[in-house]
């Protein structure tokens, strides 16, 4: 025992040499309490080819924009507020990029992106290299405000923070700035003729007004009528659930209300692509070979893109080839999937029913200890176990033995167990436990060969 202590000892000694060799930098540990999926950063490049029904809109905040009234301070605040998906980010980009704007009334423009994470010297230093065209090194707020207020002496700024959620005047009152913001609206082609009311039934929202189009272009002209004259507008919200996410999935074939009631299982602004998606509803069995012998990989692409149609997925502002789901979606289908989906951080929900939980999501931090799956004990239809690494979190973590070789195989109707980026060295016989198991994930794992038992897992795809 004492020569395996001097090894160790010697080991981190060295780790540590090479630590200061290579001028690393110690970073506080990313843990599933602070883990939180960041909203993808948006910009003043117009995504839309054309905006409908935002045109009085415009109109008055360039009226405010580009008004010479006296202000407080020298500063006019025009914030533009409401719920998710009302069309806040597009007008400020209509108003951001107007001719008037460019041309007559401003010496400088900056477009920033806050988020959830609200912090004064980060949005300082975001906003310094947008007026002086220079990239900052600076790293205290004192030395940056000064830089700002050296770029900014004399001129008129134009400044638009978007994706703004906190409310604390005291760092607002810091910054002196306040927010302008927007969506996007995109029409059906085919639905001209019931434009105004499209537009009403919708309430001019740009979300809702693009999710109707999405459904109306599913169908014949003869059914757009009865689609506008549902029941389902007249329902009371639930939820908070708006009547037109309900009607598109009340429209939904029901292979596809399978596959989007599954998505539940990613948190809130989760980016996904195409191809894991598809291969996660396959070993799920959501969907099935069709009868047009088309393939069951194809079957699945067609049925991802019928989703994105239908505006339930769009793409991701910050890479094309991912996708996400907006928030009042995703809260549809949480609505629709129930208990069936389960995430770590809500175990301390006591009114959970473990009968029905099928599906297990959550945020992989450093380290997991089989404390922290302690409600998954007595779980018996649970059919995935999906660690998932979050926006800015580390790749790479440790799982104790206790959960590879002692609870997972507890679950006998496991098909997808994903131990992507464990510091894991082998897995253990009793795998062979898991005989509905199809989908396993061990890449990033220092697993390099797998037990001969593993020959038993008949289902077993990857």
């Amino acid at each position: 025992m004492p020569s395996r202590i001097k090894d160790i000892i010697g080991r981190l000694d060295r780790l540590c040499k090479q630590r200061n060799d290579l001028g690393l930098q110690l970073t506080p540990a990313v843990t599933s309490s602070s883990t939180a999926a960041r909203r993808p950063d948006s910009s003043s490049v117009p995504k839309e080819r054309v905006v409908y029904g935002r045109e009085d809109d415009k109109a008055k905040a360039l009226e405010m924009v580009l008004s010479d009234e006296p202000s407080v301070a020298n500063v006019r605040v025009i914030p533009i507020v409401g719920i998710g998906g009302v069309g806040k980010t597009t007008l400020a980009r209509k108003v951001y990029n107007d001719m008037a704007i460019i041309y007559y009334k401003f010496d400088l423009k900056a477009w920033l992106c806050v988020s959830d994470n609200f912090d004064v010297l980060s949005i300082s230093k975001k906003l310094l290299p947008s007026i002086t065209s220079k990239a900052c090194d600076l790293n205290t707020l004192n030395e940056v405000q000064i830089k700002l207020k050296e770029a900014a002496n004399g001129k008129k700024i134009l400044i638009v923070l978007d994706d703004v959620w906190n409310v604390d005047y005291r760092l607002w009152e810091t910054l002196k700035l306040r927010s302008l913001l927007l969506y996007h609206l995109l029409l059906s082609d085919d639905a001209s003729l019931y434009h105004k009311k499209v537009i009403k039934k919708c309430g001019g929202l740009p979300l809702a007004t693009e999710t109707l189009g999405g459904l109306l272009r599913s169908k014949r002209d003869d059914a757009w009528e009865d689609i506008l004259n549902s029941k389902i507008w007249n329902l009371p919200q639930e939820s908070g659930i708006l009547p037109v996410l309900r009607l598109s999935y009340h429209h939904l074939p029901s292979h596809l209300k399978r596959c989007f009631a599954y998505c539940a299982l990613f948190p809130k602004d989760y980016e996904f692509k195409e191809k894991e998606l598809v291969l996660l509803w396959k070993v799920e069995g959501l969907i099935r070979q069709p009868r047009n012998h088309k393939q069951l990989e194809e079957w699945g692409n067609k049925s991802f893109h019928d989703l994105v149609s239908r505006s339930i997925f769009q793409q991701s502002r910050a890479d094309c080839l991912k996708f996400v789901m907006h928030d009042l979606v995703h809260d549809l289908a949480q609505l629709i999937s129930g208990e069936t989906i389960f995430r770590l951080e809500e175990a301390g929900d006591l009114s959970r029913r473990k009968k029905r939980v099928r599906h297990s999501f959550y945020p992989r931090s450093d380290y997991e200890n089989k404390s922290r799956f302690q409600f998954l004990i007595g779980v018996e239809h649970l059919r995935t176990f999906l660690p998932v690494v979050i926006s800015g979190g580390s790749y790479c973590g440790y799982i104790s033995n206790m959960v590879v070789c002692d609870l997972l195989p507890r679950f006998k109707k496991l098909r997808v167990l994903s131990l992507e980026g464990y510091y894991v060295t082998r897995l253990p016989n009793s795998i062979t436990k898991l005989r509905l198991l199809t989908y396993l994930n061990l890449s990033g794992t220092e697993i390099r060969c797998l037990p001969e038992s593993t020959s038993s897992l008949l289902y077993l795809q990857i």
